[in-house]
């Protein structure tokens, strides 16, 4: 069960050498080389966005899948940067950071420039400009004035993550914040949640760790802020545990890091609020909607969504969950209620889903706030984690999915796959699908960045989870998914088509 905004792409890391690289015309490049921009797009409806709509600085990162710089193998990455756009199709000031075999590189000291399209439904299109024949291409889906989920559309490669405005480039917490932190690293097969705390340039912190193929255990650690933040709101941080992190300031309230010691940990960390907890902290009557991701020993992984409801007193009544692993689906499992979890003060849980028909499923979880938690699955056999949030608006009916929404999707099919954009309802069971996806073959090295738009049906459930079928969404065939509704409009989604493994995340959009 990992929130979306740092999914991971893939099982055992390992580098792969290619079979083929028939076609390509690519060229190296920081964060790839060149390729082919998928466009297309606005298929969704009229939500009122325009380039005007990127105006400012962002912060983005992703994970993904690519060709190496020498075009001879393919290898997993880690990325993030920031950029700068000027609400009339032009970005400035690209700060692109890659980590990729070990290798981490970066346009810090050479900002990039390069450009953009968006269109009215909150679709559009980024591209960084290495050189004359060296670009980095995405594909994007604004969930609101300044969110969006993003794909990587090139030939040589495909990655997924999510990007926001920069609120705030300097970062001076107070001695009493606490900071609840999540991060997952490929390189090292590790994820981790916990909490972090700031006094002035001096960081301690305790973390709940998950080694592939090991049970969790919870070290603390310390550190220190080794660059403060300049006026990008980029600085560097060094842990005890050996950690050697690039941050970037969104907000007063929250950091986005990722590595540059070689993994490629991508995390992020916000100020929590709510505290301090208790048990009772997941009130009687109240609903939860968790979304994750993970790895496995094979290349397919695992994506799971599902709902569970607490007493306030410790025990979980009831439940459900839809993952698929390696392939296999488990549908509608039920959660019974012989559950249970535990929540300190520090906002530290421990939940045991006892799911009927599979076994308990242990996740160690850390409230952001009230509302709100990161997890990750204690599980020898999986590397997996995700997010927990408040469900409201129950019981649910078809009306529920009634306005448009962003949607994210990735995993691994035929290829590794990644999707963003938009789904219309109409609340009576019928959806428009307009998705930019892109189909990575790692036994070619060759990408597919393609445009769809298509139509599909849902039946919502008064818990939230809808039965979903998007019309011929795999290759003519239609796709089965199940969504989980946190809110109206908004949840967790997974799809259930049989070898596949893909899962993602929607959000109610908000137009500018």
């Amino acid at each position: 069960m990992s929130p979306f905004f740092g999914r991971s792409k893939c099982a055992a890391r390992a580098v792969l050498t290619l079979v083929a690289v028939a076609g390509l015309l690519l060229a190296a490049g920081c964060g790839g080389g060149n390729g082919s921009n998928g466009g297309g797009g606005g298929g969704g409806g009229n939500n009122g966005f325009s380039n005007a709509s990127l105006k400012g600085q962002y912060v983005f990162s992703q994970k993904g899948v690519s060709l190496t710089q020498d075009l001879t193998a393919v290898d997993f990455f880690s990325e993030a940067g920031v950029f700068t756009a000027d609400g009339n199709g032009h970005l400035t000031n690209v700060i692109d950071e890659f980590t990729q075999g070990g290798t981490f590189s970066t346009t810090f000291t050479t900002p990039l420039t390069g450009t953009y399209r968006i269109n009215s439904d909150g679709t559009g299109q980024l591209t960084f400009v290495f050189s004359a024949t060296s670009t980095l291409n995405f594909g994007i889906t604004f969930t609101d004035a300044t969110h969006f989920y993003l794909i990587e559309q090139d030939q040589f490669g495909t990655g997924a993550g999510s990007g926001e405005k920069q609120l705030a480039t300097t970062f001076t917490p107070a001695a009493s914040d606490n900071f609840i932190f999540s991060g997952h690293d490929l390189f090292f097969s590790n994820a981790r949640v916990g909490s972090m705390n700031f006094n002035s340039s001096v960081i301690t912190g305790v973390e709940d760790l998950l080694v592939g193929g090991t049970s969790v255990t919870s070290p603390t650690f310390t550190g220190n802020i080794t660059q403060p933040p300049d006026a990008n709101g980029r600085g560097t941080i060094s842990l005890s545990d050996g950690s050697f992190l690039v941050f970037y300031v969104v907000s007063p309230d929250k950091l986005r890091l990722l590595s540059f010691s070689g993994s490629l940990e991508v995390m992020v960390a916000e100020r929590q609020t709510g505290g301090p907890f208790s048990t009772a902290s997941l009130a009687a009557g109240n609903s939860y909607v968790f979304g994750s991701s993970g790895e496995t020993s094979l290349v397919d992984g695992i994506h799971s969504a599902g709902v569970f409801t607490p007493d306030g007193n410790g025990h979980v009544t009831a439940g459900a969950t839809d993952f698929v692993q390696e392939g296999a689906i488990f549908a509608n499992v039920a959660v019974q209620n012989t559950s249970d979890y535990s929540l300190a003060s520090s906002g530290r849980g421990v939940l045991n889903l006892d799911l009927a028909g599979v076994g308990t499923n242990q996740d160690i979880f850390w409230m952001v706030s009230g509302t709100r938690a990161y997890f990750l699955v204690n599980s020898s056999s999986t590397l997996e984690d995700g997010t927990f949030v408040l469900q409201q608006g129950a019981p649910f009916t078809n009306a529920a999915l009634n306005a448009q929404t962003a949607m994210f999707m990735d995993g691994f099919d035929l290829a590794f796959k990644d999707r963003v954009g938009t789904i219309v309802p109409d609340g009576n069971g019928n959806f428009k699908w307009s998705q930019q996806a892109n189909s990575f073959d790692p036994n070619t090295g060759i990408g597919t960045p393609t445009s769809f738009s298509t139509t599909g049906t849902n039946q919502v459930g008064t818990n939230g989870r809808a039965t979903v079928t998007v019309n011929s969404l795999i290759n003519g065939a239609n796709s089965n998914m199940v969504f989980y509704l946190s809110s109206n409009d908004t949840g967790f989604m997974v799809e259930e088509d049989q070898g596949f493994d893909v899962g993602g995340a929607f959000t109610k959009q908000i137009g500018p």
